[in-house]
């Protein structure tokens, strides 16, 4: 019985995955996707937030995200480039790119004036002892910069939904730094088809 039980808990989740692997394939193997002219949901990854996405045509679609990172928050809109990945056996895949900016701040530690102010002591015996202090605060700091991304995408057949795996790899121009990059945005995305063709 306990290693039953030992055992469950990773055969489970194996299952699971397998399950949902082999799911995905059946759908797009048998139906065709469900197309949509504006999805809207959420992001989780390195900066998380909602996320909109409208089709200017078949191929063409424009996004908007509010999202926080670094304690912080951007607004982003993104112009992308819609493809099907994989045409003979899942139809329910698609490519996509793009690139876009966006706006916002980030917050970090700062200081206003001396941002170390020293304070000299005398010890017995004449020795003198200098103590440094650091003073330092959160502030917030403007963020503006270039975004790029490129992802896969699922368009479930019977469900108004998408699942999407994304990289968002950015630049900013300015930042607490006046130039900073973030290569680590990996993010999962889901959302809801509210107006479907």
């Amino acid at each position: 019985m306990n290693y039953l039980k030992k055992s469950s808990g990773p055969f489970l989740k194996k299952t699971i995955v397998l399950s949902l692997l082999a799911f995905l394939f059946m759908c797009g193997h048998k139906l065709a996707a469900q197309q949509y002219k504006m999805a809207g949901g959420f992001r989780i990854g390195d900066s998380e937030g909602v996320a909109i996405k409208a089709f200017l045509n078949e191929q063409h679609a424009a996004e908007f995200l509010w999202t926080f990172r670094n304690t912080g928050m951007q607004w982003t809109g993104l112009f992308e480039f819609h493809a099907p990945a994989l045409v003979e056996r899942t139809e329910g895949f698609y490519w996509y790119y793009g690139f876009g900016p966006h706006i916002g701040y980030n917050q970090g530690l700062g200081c206003h004036g001396d941002c170390i102010t020293q304070d000299t002591t005398q010890a017995p015996g004449g020795a003198i002892i200098i103590r440094e202090s650091y003073n330092s605060s959160k502030q917030n700091y403007f963020a503006m910069g270039m975004n790029f991304i490129m992802g896969l995408e699922y368009r479930f057949i019977s469900l108004p939904l998408t699942v999407g795996l994304e990289y968002k790899p950015l630049i900013e121009f300015f930042n607490r730094s006046q130039f900073n990059n973030q290569f680590n945005d990996f993010a999962i995305s889901v959302k809801y088809t509210f107006i479907r063709k």
